[in-house]
């Protein structure tokens, strides 16, 4: 049997081809947490808008529909003017920080202020809980509304 052998360049190309694969992974699982975050707000947005439909006067359809076109900020207003306790105001907090990383995510990420994968990771964590508190109290709404 014959031995076979790398030459130099062939072994200095095939280190080249190995670094080269191990950051396109490194930058496929970033991208994969920021489109995570992405999809992640639309579902925050979602629970908001269900919540201040259930909590206006006169929840039309209409309402809903116009309440999906705006964005997260002007969200975050309408909810606020709809809490009715402490720690719901303190949920408005909460959401105006997931916001601001949401911005940093979406208008500064080719800037030296850009969202790190550790911020995008907390803001994931902050969203799950934020996506949760949310819809107890849409269900909250829900029973409520039943029980008139």
């Amino acid at each position: 049997m014959k031995k076979q052998t790398l030459e130099k360049s062939d072994l200095e190309n095939l280190k080249k081809e190995v670094v080269r694969r191990m950051v396109e992974r490194t930058i496929e699982k970033e991208n994969s947490k920021y489109g995570k975050f992405i999809i992640q707000t639309n579902e925050v947005q979602l629970c908001l808008v269900s919540l201040i439909h259930l909590r206006s006067f006169y929840p039309v359809e209409s309402l809903e529909e116009q309440l999906e076109r705006l964005e997260l900020g002007n969200l975050i207003t309408c909810f606020r003017i709809c809490v009715k306790n402490i720690p719901e105001l303190a949920l408005v907090d909460s959401l105006k920080s997931y916001k601001d990383k949401r911005n940093k995510l979406a208008h500064k990420m080719f800037t030296d202020k850009k969202l790190t994968t550790k911020e995008c990771e907390s803001a994931i964590e902050l969203g799950n809980k934020l996506i949760d508190e949310l819809k107890k109290l849409v269900m909250g709404e829900i029973k409520r509304i039943r029980k008139q």
